[in-house]
């Protein structure tokens, strides 16, 4: 098995436990608030972040994968550092941008989300949604495979 194959084989993998985990949150969750308002505010206030989550890594995979096997095959190391510095510092910015953009307008994106809500209801998704902002910053860095 060549280095690349490796490589999309672990990433593979580590998607797979990340939905296996993913789906136990969701049991805790479920059985932790029920149907209750609570459960209704945590998955609302989470449906942004977490599709967030799921488009930054698919997005950088999918451009970032053949781009660096192409870098790799030509044996230009310089260029694939370079190549790798430029994705970081654009996923970074664009993660920080949209979380903090996002976190200072979370009352009205909340709004937009559960117009019909009662107040109450719309301060428990609020918070939270406040609170989960930065797993958007998060996501691009956590696919880039270093530390931001």
């Amino acid at each position: 098995m060549s280095r690349f194959q490796r490589i999309v084989a672990m990433v593979f993998v580590v998607t797979l436990i990340g939905r296996a985990l993913g789906f136990v949150r969701n049991m805790f969750v479920s059985s932790a608030y029920g149907t209750s308002t609570e459960a209704g505010a945590y998955y609302t206030a989470a449906a942004i972040p977490m599709t967030l989550f799921i488009v930054f890594p698919t997005v950088i995979n999918s451009l970032f994968i053949p781009t660096m096997k192409g870098i790799m095959a030509s044996n230009n190391e310089g260029r694939g550092r370079e190549l790798y510095s430029k994705m970081l510092t654009l996923t970074v910015i664009v993660g920080g941008a949209i979380s903090l953009l996002g976190w200072l307008g979370t009352d009205a994106v909340t709004s937009l989300l559960v117009p019909g809500w009662d107040a109450e209801a719309k301060g428990i998704v609020s918070t939270q949604l406040a609170w989960m902002w930065p797993s958007v910053f998060l996501s691009p860095c956590s696919a880039s495979g270093r530390r931001c």
